[in-house]
């Protein structure tokens, strides 16, 4: 019983290590390109790219992942940001910050009624946050 128990807890933080393995080494080729009305990301998977063409318009909700900051003499910047993006009936995970803040800032710059819709769902309802947000994404080009 006990060499049962010892097995499965090797056996799940092995299945746990590799799948983090994986999702690294997946997220380094993570792209996000367009600025139209449709969004082109790029990534990676076992084997080969994949690219997933996203309408803007269609984008259902926006789960926010991980979220952190890190402040210094400069000011409070955003360190760590992961969403999952929900539209029509797919979800997909976006796991680099530039590449999320690209995102949102094609959809503010595409409708502002759903980035405030969308945003207002999460954390980022609140004023301080908010304005990280958005001193952030003034740093980032959509091209």
């Amino acid at each position: 019983m006990v060499r049962f128990i010892i097995i499965f807890l090797l056996t799940s933080l092995v299945i746990k290590g590799s799948r983090k393995i994986i999702e690294n080494y997946n997220d380094k080729f993570e792209k996000v390109m367009g600025i139209d009305n449709e969004l082109v990301i790029v990534k990676r998977d076992l084997f080969g790219i994949k690219n997933i063409y996203i309408d803007l318009f269609n984008i259902k909700d926006l789960l926010i992942r991980s979220l952190s900051f890190n402040s210094n003499y400069d000011g409070v910047k955003i360190q760590k940001f992961k969403v999952v993006l929900v539209f029509l009936d797919k979800k997909i995970f976006i796991n680099k910050k530039d590449n999320v803040l690209k995102i949102v800032k094609a959809i503010k710059v595409l409708d502002e009624n759903l980035y405030y819709k969308l945003l207002d769902k999460t954390v980022f309802v609140l004023d301080p946050i908010r304005l990280t947000l958005e001193k952030e994404m003034e740093d980032i080009n959509i091209g």
